[in-house]
Parts: C-alpha cells; structure tokens; sequence
C-alpha cells in the first residue's frame, strides 16, 4: 500500500497527496518519482535519473498497477517499441527498470525476478544471435544450400516483424505474419506454407517451443496441372538459341527433367562416359542417376573440350563459380521470346514437358519417378492427368449418343 505523502509530478503542476494513487496519471507519475530515488540511491547523476526515469511514464500510463503486476508480455511489446523508436534510450531504460525491480523484489522476489528476467532476455535477443543458431540447426541436418537461404530468409522476416524475443505464447503473433504474407505480400499459399515450415523448425529445434507453431493450420493449396509444351514448341525453341552453351542449359533441362538449382549445380566429374549416365545432385541433397543420350553427349563433348578445366558444367564470368540460377532463367526467358512461342511459366515447365513426353511415349511411370526423383509416386502421377496421349483415347459419353444408328441417322 502507497499511503505515504508523494509528489505527483505531471506536465503541467506538481501536486502532493496523502492517500494511494487513484489515476493511471497518479500512478505513473509516483512510480516516476520512485525511480528517480531509487536511480539516485544507485548513485546515478540527478539529470540522468530524471530523464532515465521518465521514460517509463508511457508504460505506466498504459498499465495504471504495481509494477510487479504489469505482463511479461506488456513489457516486452514496451521494450521493443522503445528499441524501433529511440534506440538510443533502450539502454537508459534497461537500468532504470532493473533498478526498479530490484527494490520491487525486497517484497515481491518472485515476481520482480521474472520481470527482471524477461529484461535480460529482450536485451540479449538480436536477430542475428538467434539466425546463427538456427544456421547451425540446419547445417547439422545437412540441409541444402537453396534450404538453408530460404528458411534463413523466412525466419529472419518473421523476427524483424516480431521486433522482440520470440517465445512460447507466440501463436497469434505467427497467425498474424502468416495471414500478412497471404494478404498484404501477396504470396502463393505454397510459398506460406514454406515460411510456415521454416519458422516451425525455429520453434521446434532453436527454441524448443514446438507448441508455440503446431497449432497454426498450414493453407490448403490447390492442386494446378504443370504447364507442358508440345515437342513442336520444343523443336523451335531448340533452334531459337545460337549460343551453344545456351543451347546445352536449354537441352539439358528437357532433355534429362532437370530443376533449375541441379542445372547449375553440375559439374563435369558428374558425368560417367562408360555408364552413359549423369549424376544429379537432387532437392534434399538426394542424388540420382539419368541417362546421357546420345544426342546429348556429343554436345557435351564438344563445351568440354572448348571450355577445359571447368569446375561446374555452366561457368558464367566468373572461373570456377556456377551460373547464377537467375541468369539460367534468363536463357530461357530469351529462347521463349525468340522462338516467339507462348511462354509457358518458368525453365521448370521443361522438366514438365520432359516427364510428359515420356509417359506419351510409354515409358513406366515409375521409371519416369526415378528419372525426375520424386520420393513419392504420387507426385508423378500428376502427369497422367496432362498426357495428351492418353487424353485423347477417352471418348465422350456423347459420342454413343450421336453415333449413327443401324437402320437410319438421329
């Protein structure tokens, strides 16, 4: 109980009193005074204390209590709204709230430790701390290279939204950033749903606080068909491109399924001249094997003996350094424009064509999932719903109906 006379200083009076403060006014104005004291009996300059002190008026404006009963969360949101404003007050503001609580903790121990506690841990988090860890996480997994830029990109998003340390109670704020990736980012319901698993795995191996993410829903994706071309529209893509080494990138990519990031990532030692198969550096630091045809070893043969010594297949300006991804989309974008044929997404509708084609061929399907290197089946079964081959053996219901009759027509 506060019944001993203060002076309640405020904007405009100083004005004394004899009884408890009543008004979040009275009360942020005597919690003012009280660490102006004891900020002094630590021997703090006068003029320090003061400005030190009044910063601490907005939180107690907004909570109007004891200071042991103000929320751990309340005054990490107080916190973090102190570093994004005046960065340079943080500092002052730490002391005069661990300065506080210390007295608070000569009646209420417990309470000031857990507040004092939620300080410390607010001024120990930095984004880059915390991502250092998580790196660490994932290298011990030995997650990909393009994984571990992706989910580095995602979590470190989620944590300069966050703007304070994350913890277990965060579930509303994660709903939250999901919903402003959707809403206001505009990304694809697959693309959330990857940052929802990058920060998922924040949760559960960096901060050990898998519940704070289980219970956030992961969007439900809608299942489009892949984008194919006809082998027309590969035949004039293919003669499009004058440049030999892009027409290598552009024959590779149909010719054997390959996704963007294992294109770049090829190397000549991949190669098995006697097997007559490439190895594949696959998603997930899988591998697997593809055929070398032989209308695309001689090609092969003829960059390599023009370009000796390369470490990766497709070396840009720089020597011993891959082509950038971008700069492989751009290959493509070009021989599309060129060939002046109608762009059917990105350089991965190629792996589409070629995983098509194959099926119209006959090719088992099975085959055709180690060719592309999907763990499962059902994620080539997709194809079967866009090979124009089989397409074209379903007749319509109708076709019975207007078939000619025997003994006269409809």
């Amino acid at each position: 109980m506060f019944l001993t006379k203060a002076k309640i200083m405020n904007s405009s009076a100083t004005i004394s009193y004899d009884k408890k403060p009543s008004t979040p006014a009275e009360w942020a104005s005597f919690w003012v005074d009280s660490t102006i004291r004891y900020l002094k009996k630590a021997e703090m300059a006068e003029n320090d204390a003061h400005s030190s002190a009044e910063y601490l008026r907005p939180l107690f404006l907004e909570t109007g209590c004891h200071p042991r009963n103000i929320s751990l969360d309340t005054l990490q949101r107080f916190l973090a709204n102190v570093k994004r404003e005046t960065p340079k007050s943080i500092d002052a503001v730490a002391r005069a709230l661990t300065v506080l609580y210390r007295k608070v903790s000569e009646k209420y121990p417990e309470e000031a430790q857990s507040r004092n506690g939620a300080i410390e841990r607010f001024l120990e988090f930095t984004p880059e701390n915390l991502l250092a860890r998580f790196d660490e996480q994932l290298r011990l997994r030995h997650f990909s290279r393009r994984t571990l830029s992706n989910y580095t990109g995602s979590v470190r998003r989620y944590l300069d939204g966050l703007g304070r340390a994350p913890g277990e109670d965060d579930k509303h704020e994660i709903e939250t950033h999901i919903l402003d990736l959707r809403d206001n980012h505009k990304l694809a319901p697959r693309t959330v749903n990857g940052a929802r698993a990058a920060i998922s795995f924040f949760y559960h191996n960096v901060l050990a606080a898998p519940d704070a993410v289980n219970a956030v829903p992961r969007m439900k994706i809608g299942k489009d068909l892949p984008n194919v071309y006809g082998q027309g529209d590969i035949e004039k893509l293919l003669e499009a491109v004058t440049n030999s080494k892009h027409k290598l990138v552009i024959m590779l990519a149909y010719g054997c399924g390959l996704r963007l990031a294992e294109i770049v990532a090829l190397r000549p030692t991949d190669i098995d001249w006697d097997r007559g198969v490439i190895r594949i550096h696959g998603k997930g630091s899988k591998e697997r094997d593809v055929p070398l045809d032989q209308c695309l070893a001689e090609p092969v043969r003829q960059h390599l003996a023009a370009n000796p010594g390369l470490k990766y297949l497709f070396e840009g300006s720089e020597k011993g350094e891959p082509y950038p991804p971008r700069t492989v989309q751009k290959i493509y974008d070009h021989a599309c424009e060129k060939a002046k044929i109608q762009r059917k997404g990105g350089i991965h509708s190629l792996r589409h064509s070629f995983a098509t084609h194959l099926l119209e061929q006959g090719v088992d399907l099975r085959q055709i999932q180690v060719l592309l290197g999907h763990s499962s089946i059902k994620t080539t079964q997709i194809y079967t719903h866009v090979s124009r081959e089989e397409i074209s053996k379903i007749r319509s219901p109708l076709a019975s109906i207007m078939a000619p009759k025997k003994g006269g027509h409809l």
